[in-house]
């Protein structure tokens, strides 16, 4: 009776899962510990590896390069696009502010209709 409930598909899967995640692990450290050294190795031997190591880095930095100054145009961009907008929100309170004041004027008879303000 109690190996059949040591091995109920309960467990067995338990087992299975833990296992797969301990070869997981295994496997990531040995990929990270051994490739690391293999890729190392390969350098050392072989230049033309190297420069092309080296080569691939300078197309890495170039593109995180170009990555920066992307987001900076579109943080730029934005800012551009506000102040634009609340260039024409200020012109439009402005033009309504003027239009309140001639309004005032004439109806205080101070202009006539049909007098030009100097500027």
């Amino acid at each position: 009776m109690e190996s059949r409930e040591l091995f109920s598909e309960e467990n067995w899967a338990s087992i299975f899962k833990s296992n797969v995640i301990s070869c997981k692990g295994l496997v990531d450290q040995l990929s990270d510990v051994v490739l690391a050294d293999v890729i190392r190795k390969a350098l050392t031997f072989n230049s033309e590896l190297a420069d092309l190591c080296g080569f691939v880095s300078q197309v890495r930095g170039t593109i995180d390069t170009a990555l920066k100054q992307l987001l900076e145009v579109e943080m730029e961009q934005g800012t551009i696009i506000e102040l634009e907008r609340n260039y024409f929100v200020n012109v439009a309170l402005i033009t309504e502010r003027q239009l309140a004041v001639v309004g005032h004027l004439l109806s205080g008879g101070i202009i006539s209709p049909g007098k030009r303000l100097k500027n």
